[in-house]
């Protein structure tokens, strides 16, 4: 192997100028492969941190040469072996024993480097030996000029006043030298100028626009288009938070998963303009979303919060709970623009995630803000992002690691587009180039098109036969569509007789199941995700040997199994427990190989109604007087009225928010002010 080669492919894909800086301790042959152990200088005195540069390379892998086998995590590690709350960190360390090598003129023993792990406490969890609870951090009042300290799993963070920074406070506008400290100035700072009057000012580049020039704001530009800064380190508590400006309605936000292509991973995403966050800590992905459409070219203030529960002993002492260790329960929460109400999903979610083994959330590959690279996925994002605070600390968007199709600031504004983009009957807004069109009720698709009144039906508690398909040859490629709108998340949607394969909705996520196999998404697998009350677009197109399925015209499964040609009809729903209620549409048959299609004959079994209006209308004793009643195709909710909060669309002022006297006065969107009485 010509190492030297390696050291300047390995700095070019990196962008670090000089091959020197590529240092390689120790090269070991393993199987097939050669294991480098390297470290790499960012310049003539500062070194990469392993994350930092482990994500470098996990992003530029494929342009080293000679090619490198794809990035793995620890074996040792990703079984999780470290008790309670500890964590298992990845080194190398130098063996005891190494040979000498030798010859007339050179004496030279070699270093031996070996891969080891170890357990670590995280600093917010330090009482007794075992790492069993967490510890008063803030124990000290590291804050200061009126910073709020909280405790968390890496440390604490301190939540400093709107004329402060620093990472305890300690720097205050209008006071002080350009000389304090590496923080006086944000990332977006050009210069620091010294005023004669004291304090000092920054000078920001373009697109910063602050009084500390934090590089707070950045926008993203379609395909490709991403930043990348160090993977996120807790794994236990994990709170993330940002403003969003897109109509964009189907994009990827924010992604952090493994340096392995499997496991663990969270991800914020857009899927028909709604938010949805992703969960997994190796096994099952979990989802949650809320209910409104943020893609509408405004900003809209998004905050995501991922706990693990502990298991807590009876026996406490003073504020923090003795506990013991970590327990099944995770809690995953989502809210937006500060909601006050959880009713509905319509601004706020919560999710409870039980499992029968603990597990950690290990997030070893680098965190991708705005959108992921194309070899992750080929979904674009266009809009802005701004105001990113993960645990509470502001992240600073000047410098990552990388970037792609992405600029400081942002110079998007929404604006209206002609309404014949949307076929006449949609609203049409545009950013970045980007166009949504917001559809009436029975209209769906980006641009409208699809209307869901075709022999619309909805099942209430029954099933549909489909019989007579003459169109359909035995032994010939075929395909299946049909529209559906529903919030069943266990059921039968779909069965072919001949054979009964089945299309079925488990935990929310559209399967094929076969006489043989279960088969789920592979990847994308938000889009398999449809029982979200929206109208969604099935297409199974199925030969003797393949079988896909696509939903809203993406292919979410790709199976090795044919499926019969099922000449002796289908069944559309839950034929055996009714399960399935919600709204079916467009069904439609085609034989491939001819091209014809048919809108088969239905029968109806149980109770089936036509259209797919809604059931419930609204009256005056439907919600509270602090609510409005919003009929929608499920029924009817009650939305909270400006000035009213809770379940219950309770007034603000109606817990008492003001001491000492003070009146409290409502203000709109949940919100008050209070007047003192003298």
């Amino acid at each position: 192997m010509d190492f030297q080669n390696f050291r300047s492919s390995v700095s070019r894909a990196v962008g670090v100028a000089k091959a020197d800086h590529v240092i390689i301790f120790d090269a070991q042959q393993s199987a097939d492969n050669i294991e480098i152990i390297l470290a790499m200088r960012k310049n003539d005195a500062d070194y990469f941190s392993t994350s930092e540069l482990s994500a470098l390379v996990y992003l530029n892998q494929r342009s080293i040469s000679p090619r490198i086998a794809e990035l793995s995590d620890s074996e040792t590690c990703s079984r999780e072996p470290c008790q309670a709350f500890n964590i298992c960190v990845p080194g190398v360390a130098f063996a005891k024993k190494a040979e000498f090598v030798k010859s007339r003129d050179v004496i030279f023993r070699r270093l031996v480097m070996q891969k080891r792990t170890r357990c670590v406490c995280p600093s917010g969890y330090g009482a007794g030996q075992l790492c069993q609870s967490p510890v008063n951090s803030c124990w000290s009042s590291p804050c200061q000029n009126g910073g709020t300290c909280t405790p968390m799993e890496t440390g604490y963070v301190c939540q400093c006043p709107a004329d402060t920074r620093g990472k305890h406070c300690e720097l205050v506008e209008g006071k002080g030298r350009c000389d304090d400290g590496p923080l006086t100035c944000g990332g977006g700072a050009k210069s620091c100028q010294n005023l004669l009057k004291g304090g000092y000012e920054c000078k920001c580049h373009p697109g910063v626009e602050n009084k500390f020039c934090d590089a707070d704001t950045r926008s993203f530009n379609g395909k490709n288009s991403f930043i990348m800064l160090p993977g996120m380190a807790s794994r236990w508590e994990l709170t993330v938070e940002f403003e969003l400006r897109t109509v964009v309605k189907n994009a990827i936000v924010l992604h952090n998963g493994r340096l392995s292509p499997d496991g663990d991973h969270f991800s914020v995403l857009l899927r028909n303009g709604k938010l949805y966050v992703e969960v997994s800590t190796g096994g099952k992905t979990h989802a949650l979303h809320i209910n409104r459409n943020i893609a509408s070219g405004e900003f809209e203030k998004v905050r995501v919060q991922y706990r693990h529960e502990a298991r807590q002993l009876k026996e406490s002492k003073g504020e923090f709970h003795l506990l013991d260790g970590k327990g099944k329960r995770r809690v995953l929460n989502i809210m937006i623009s500060d909601c006050f109400r959880s009713d509905g999903n319509e601004c706020a979610a919560e999710l409870a995630i039980t499992d029968q083994e603990p597990a950690t959330m290990d997030l070893t590959g680098p965190l991708f803000v705005g959108g992921v690279p194309e070899f992750l996925r080929d979904d674009g994002f266009t809009g802005c992002l701004r105001n990113l605070k993960i645990n509470g600390k502001f992240e600073d968007l000047m410098s990552p690691l990388a970037s792609s199709n992405s600029q400081v600031g942002c110079e998007m504004s929404s604006t209206s587009c002609d309404d014949k983009i949307c076929n006449n009957v949609g609203t049409c807004t545009k950013l970045g180039g980007q166009i949504q069109c917001s559809c009436p009720d029975h209209l769906t698709g980006n641009r409208c098109e699809t209307n869901t009144k075709n022999h619309a039906k909805r099942l209430v508690n029954g099933y549909i036969r489909v019989r007579n398909l003459k169109n359909l040859v035995d032994r010939r490629d075929f395909e299946v569509y049909f529209q559906i709108r529903t919030e069943s998340t266990s059921t039968s949607i779909l069965t072919f007789e001949n054979d009964q394969t089945q299309l079925v909705i488990v935990d929310g996520y559209l399967q094929l199941h076969t006489k043989r196999s279960r088969h789920s998404c592979a990847d994308q697998c938000i889009t398999a995700l449809i029982s979200d009350g929206e109208w969604h677009q099935i297409r199974v197109k199925a030969s003797t040997s393949r079988t896909y399925v696509f939903v809203d015209d993406q292919l979410i499964i790709n199976a090795r199994s044919g499926t019969a040609t099922p000449t002796s009809g289908l069944i559309i729903g839950d034929k055996s427990k009714h399960n399935l209620v919600g709204c079916i549409a467009g069904v439609k048959v085609t034989d491939v190989r001819s091209g014809v299609s048919e809108s088969p004959l239905m029968s109806q079994v149980g109770t089936i109604l036509d259209g797919c209006n809604p059931q419930k209308r609204c009256k005056s004793t439907t919600c509270s007087k602090g609510a409005e009643c919003k009929e929608t195709w499920a029924g009817t909710t009650c939305e909270c009225k400006d000035g009213f909060f809770g379940p219950n669309c309770a007034g603000v002022c109606s817990v008492n928010p003001c001491l000492n006297g003070g009146v409290c006065k409502p203000l709109g969107r949940a919100t008050f002010s209070m007047l003192w009485l003298k």
